[in-house]
């Protein structure tokens, strides 16, 4: 038994000495053991769609950049007949598929035909109409509208009430005014190049002369060239037809042999196509390259590409993707800033650089694969042909801005007395100046 219990006495004392082996040699503090617990991972947030319009926010007056709507809508569209319907239909499931947003879309080729499927949508429940109203007739549309409480959006052609008034968000408008501005200004731009200052003499072939269209383009140009007195337009002719363009055409050369004249503006595309065929009939290929037009159809840009036109200015082709982006603005609630009217998309199409050239080249492939005559709003790169930044010089704003007073302060050039050869500043005139 004493030798069992001098074991355990010896077992104790091991134990004892192992302990203060482990301790420290100066306190028996004990070692703390820290635990770092990792955060918990957090779920990576899904990437947001990327937006459908890309245009640059200078066509997009009053609305938020890159914007993303944050619920699903459901909008109504109507548009004409001339309307690019797969460029639209594709727009409307781009919306479908990235924000849950439902457009019902259909195309009419009249008042009639739009009236009743205004009608069925707003039956439907579509929070929002927006409508390209038919030019023939009264489309009564901005009535059924009102009576509803439905807000609505026009392109193109007004409706029969004042927009931003009412129900009625804001009218999206070509602005031919802009069009006549946008080539006097590149033809001051040209001139100078040429003489080193804006000056020489240049004609215009207008539309019929009581048609609206060719009136605010005459006023337009007036505009950009009343400031330079060496910068005349000294023949103002009326066309027509083709045949009656082609005759102006003529008479035009005819009276202002090679030397007397420095280019032509024609009223539209098909106007300066019957231009470029008279110039190459009569050899006047001094003029290639000097002929400014609007369209931005096929035909347009393939002169612009191949150096005969000097440049046309974009006549919107409405396709829904502006409207659409403040539709959906104005439903959330971001629509303090919404002008009453907008300037549809105008673009200024040139071929004066390497990379102006492949977009154009790039949009005339797109509008003969699908079969287009011209451009539309949602077709081709934006920001490379942007109207040039001296614009505020010329034309500080919409015309519908600055008020009647300033639209009727010049008259358009058909209305004034043509300068024919005799009276033109001839070249050498211009040197001794």
């Amino acid at each position: 038994m004493k030798r069992k219990l001098t074991g355990i006495v010896m077992l104790l004392a091991i134990v004892l000495l192992i302990v203060g082996a482990c301790g420290s040699a100066t306190d028996n503090t004990q070692p703390t053991v820290t635990v770092t617990v990792a955060p918990a991972m957090s779920p990576t947030p899904e990437p947001k769609p990327e937006p459908v319009t890309d245009m640059p926010s200078d066509f997009l007056p009053g609305l938020l950049e890159s914007f993303i709507p944050e619920q699903t809508h459901h909008i109504g569209i109507i548009v004409s007949a001339e309307t690019d319907w797969d460029e639209l239909q594709s727009i409307c499931e781009a919306y479908q598929e990235r924000f849950g947003v439902k457009i019902t879309a259909q195309n009419c080729a009249d008042a009639s035909a739009q009236k009743s499927a205004a009608q069925t949508m707003l039956s439907s429940g579509i929070e929002l109409l927006i409508i390209e109203p038919a030019a023939d007739a009264v489309s009564e549309v901005d009535e059924l509208c009102e009576q509803q409480s439905i807000p609505y959006i026009s392109m193109g052609n007004r409706l029969d009430v004042e927009p931003g008034r009412g129900g009625y968000v804001c009218a999206i408008v070509r602005d031919e005014y802009l069009t006549g501005v946008l080539n006097g200004i590149s033809i001051v731009q040209a001139m100078t190049i040429k003489y080193g200052e804006p000056r020489g003499n240049i004609a215009e072939l207008a539309g019929v002369v009581s048609d609206e269209t060719s009136v605010m383009r005459s006023k337009g140009l007036r505009r950009a060239l009343a400031g330079h007195d060496k910068l005349r337009v000294v023949c103002s002719m009326a066309g027509g037809d083709d045949a009656a363009t082609y005759a102006a055409a003529v008479n035009i050369l005819k009276a202002f042999r090679e030397g007397d004249l420095d280019g032509i503006v024609a009223a539209d595309d098909a106007a300066a196509l019957q231009v470029l065929q008279a110039v190459l009939n009569y050899d006047r290929t001094e003029l290639l390259g000097a002929i400014w037009t609007a369209g931005g159809t096929k035909e347009g840009l393939t002169g612009v590409w191949y150096g005969q036109f000097a440049q046309t200015v974009e006549d919107t082709a409405f396709t829904g993707m502006t409207a659409i982006e403040y539709a959906l603005q104005y439903l959330e609630g971001t629509d303090s800033s919404i002008p009453p009217v907008v300037t549809a998309v105008t673009r200024t199409f040139t071929a004066d650089t390497d990379a102006r050239k492949d977009g154009i080249a790039a949009l005339i492939a797109q509008m003969t694969e699908q079969g287009l005559p011209k451009c539309s709003e949602s077709m081709g790169d934006h920001q490379l042909f942007m109207p040039d930044e001296t614009l505020g010089q010329y034309y500080p704003a919409p015309w519908y801005e600055l008020g009647e007073s300033y639209l009727n302060e010049l008259e358009p050039y058909t209305t004034q007395d043509a300068i024919y050869a005799s009276k033109a500043v001839q070249p050498a005139e211009q040197e001794a100046e």
